[in-house]
């Protein structure tokens, strides 16, 4: 078996997360060796704006003490960091100063962003639920790049990435904007921290896949984005069939379908006791639903969590549009559905209106 099939099915079967220690917690944010280079905002049109509207903690918002961001993720934790590679110099991108640091040698040439997977912010709260939601994660960050040419999978060899035990490049985006920037400070190396095994094991076999082109869309709405946020339930209030239309065009490319729980009852029952202690979903107005295979092979888990992350990100931002309230279910045990063929449920957005 594959460490990326045991790793979902360790996610599928509900495995204990185990007991969330604070003391243990690694932080969402590293502190990055030497001095900062500022970035400009969005409406820039380099990648500082690009890098503003994608990933940037947002100034002014806070949720228990954490600087909410311009992605979700779960339980707020942000595995996903950035890495701009300009000509064999990769920065690392800090979201809270929304500024570049540590530079240091990765070799080749031209300008890309890579976005890499830190397991162990995610882990120390889920565990061996992990895998499913860090994908998930990696979906919704590489949405705030549509508009630009992206790959996913085993971009590390390619761009001479230095081996870390603990980060996983997995993405990479070429943006058509030039990147600026000043004299590089000196590179110190990051310290290391553990990761759960089955998890670590999962993430080094997905980082030595072949690159794979994931298609461009359109780019989000920067009002939409910065106006996005995840209600709290309940979000009951059911839609109009022209705004739920609206909502489903815009997961367009998954497979995805919009059902009203109202509407199915036993199939909302069967999800509120599958979706990880949110029984809450049974009462939403509506559920948007992204399917996948129910026995995926690495690269299909990969492009398949990858695809449902973008997918749910562009509905909830047409929905954002449409002044709708909503809230992202990435963690679903043993979710199987018939639709005519048997389905495993990646990702789901609950609606209300």
């Amino acid at each position: 078996m594959s460490a990326v099939l045991e790793a979902l099915r360790a996610a599928w079967s509900g495995a204990d997360p185990g007991p969330t220690v604070p003391e243990h917690r690694p932080p969402a944010h590293r502190s990055w060796p030497g001095e900062l280079l500022p970035l400009p905002r969005w409406p820039d049109d380099g990648v500082g704006g690009l890098l503003d509207l994608a990933l940037a903690a947002d100034p002014v918002r806070k949720l228990g003490g954490v600087r909410l961001r311009r992605v979700p993720s779960a339980g707020g934790r942000y595995p996903i960091d950035a890495h701009v590679v300009i000509d064999g110099v990769a920065w690392s991108y800090d979201p809270l100063a929304h500024a570049l640091a540590a530079p240091r040698e990765v070799g080749g040439t031209g300008t890309a962003i890579v976005l890499s997977v830190v397991p162990s912010r995610t882990t120390w709260r889920y565990g061996p639920r992990s895998l499913p939601v860090l994908l998930l994660d990696l979906g919704h960050a590489l949405a705030g790049f549509a508009g630009a040419e992206m790959v996913v999978g085993g971009v590390a060899p390619r761009l001479g990435w230095p081996g870390r035990a603990t980060e996983y490049p997995l993405a990479m985006i070429t943006p058509a904007a030039g990147v600026h920037c000043g004299a590089p400070p000196a590179p110190e190396p990051d310290a290391t921290v553990p990761v759960l095994p089955l998890i670590e094991n999962a993430l080094a076999e997905l980082a030595e896949l072949p690159p794979t082109p994931v298609p461009r869309t359109t780019p989000p709405v920067p009002g939409q984005v910065l106006a996005r946020h995840s209600a709290p339930w309940p979000l009951s209030g059911r839609l109009t069939s022209a705004v739920a239309e609206e909502v489903l065009a815009a997961a367009d490319g998954v497979g995805a379908l919009l059902v009203e729980p109202a509407e199915h009852p036993e199939l909302a029952e069967a999800l509120s006791v599958r979706s990880c202690g949110q029984p809450e979903v049974a009462e939403s107005g509506a559920l948007l639903l992204v399917p996948g295979e129910v026995e995926p092979t690495p690269q299909q888990a990969l492009r398949r969590h990858v695809l449902a992350g973008m997918a749910v990100h562009r509905a909830w931002l047409r929905a954002t549009g449409l002044g709708l309230r909503c809230r992202p279910v990435g963690c679903w045990t043993d979710a199987v559905l018939d639709l005519g063929e048997r389905h495993r449920l990646v990702h789901a957005l609950a609606i209300s209106a």
